[in-house]
């Protein structure tokens, strides 16, 4: 038993959070906030801990990892870096990961972002039923699965090296499913899969042999045309329904002041600190995230810090 659960308080909290209900937690020192999160998060499916600022987030998952080597970290998508090879992809794999933990119900600690938590996904609903099983002896026409891959979000490439991507040389097809951890290999004899076997991204060398590939659909929409196709899309929160989950509203006082411009060292409005994405969009939507989870178990917690 750790030291903060024989604190006289923890107790009372922890039996809220179990009767999904709201607390506020204030004075937290930082060093231990992460520690404090990390037990709390021993009774739930899942944890959501949602900073106001990647830079905020980042310290976050780093500590957190000290307690939780499992925790995973949900990036916002970079419009700029989206298609780029490094960057892009590593975002792309670390939103991957999460939509798979999530979608397999592994119990897991997830950090992010206000910005990644309001992002457009996929329905669930169409991830779960957007799913395609190939197994050896199977016969498939490249064409047909070439458009079914695109139409799961996934792109060609001359080479697969991360989640999202497919290729088509010959009679190999490579596929690295969103949900897995490494690419597949599927070898045909003509119109009939043949073999399929799990290889290394980096060496494009076959490691194993598989049974069966799984792919589903990609969660992300990518752009503004894209969210306008598809129609209906949900957010982050969406994914969690039905799962047992604590939330957490990591400075939430300092996230609205952030949204509304006022400088959070003075406490006065300082027009030239306003970014861009400063804007009333940005202050209802947190309101919004506030309204929504408060009302099931979570946390407002501000740091001494």
């Amino acid at each position: 038993m750790s030291f903060i659960e024989k604190l006289p308080q923890f107790n009372i909290i922890k039996k809220d959070l179990n009767e999904n209900r709201c607390i506020q937690i204030e004075g937290c020192v930082p060093s231990q906030t992460e520690h404090l999160l990390s037990v709390l998060a021993e009774d739930f499916e899942f944890s959501v801990i949602i900073a106001g600022s990647e830079q905020e987030a980042s310290g976050l998952i780093n500590n957190y990892l000290t307690f939780d080597r499992e925790a995973l970290y949900y990036p916002a998508l970079d419009p700029m870096f989206f298609k780029a090879d490094i960057r892009g992809s590593y975002l792309s794999d670390q939103r991957a990961s999460v939509i798979r933990r999530i979608c397999e119900n592994k119990k897991c600690t997830i950090v992010t972002t206000i910005d990644a938590f309001f992002e457009e996904l996929a329905p669930v609903s169409e991830l779960e039923s957007g799913v395609l099983v190939l197994k050896p002896g199977d016969m498939i026409d490249e064409r047909e699965l070439s458009r079914k891959l695109v139409s799961f979000g996934y792109e060609f490439e001359s080479q697969v090296s991360s989640h999202g991507e497919f290729s088509i040389r010959g009679n190999i097809i490579d596929i690295y499913p969103y949900t897995c951890d490494a690419p597949y290999r599927l070898d045909l004899f003509g119109d009939e899969i043949d073999t399929i076997k799990i290889f290394d991204a980096e060496s494009q060398r076959s490691v194993e042999s598989a049974e069966e590939i799984v792919i589903f659909k990609g969660a992300d929409i990518n752009d503004a045309k894209e969210a306008e196709d598809e129609g209906a899309h949900s957010g982050l929160l969406e994914y969690f329904q039905g799962k047992k989950t604590l939330f957490t509203i990591y400075e939430p006082v300092r996230m609205i002041k952030t949204a509304l411009g006022i400088n959070t060292s003075s406490g006065v409005k300082d027009d030239s600190d306003i970014s861009e994405h400063v804007t009333g969009e940005n202050v209802k939507r947190i309101t919004d995230i506030l309204r929504v989870i408060t009302k099931n178990s979570s946390i407002l917690l501000s740091s001494l810090g």
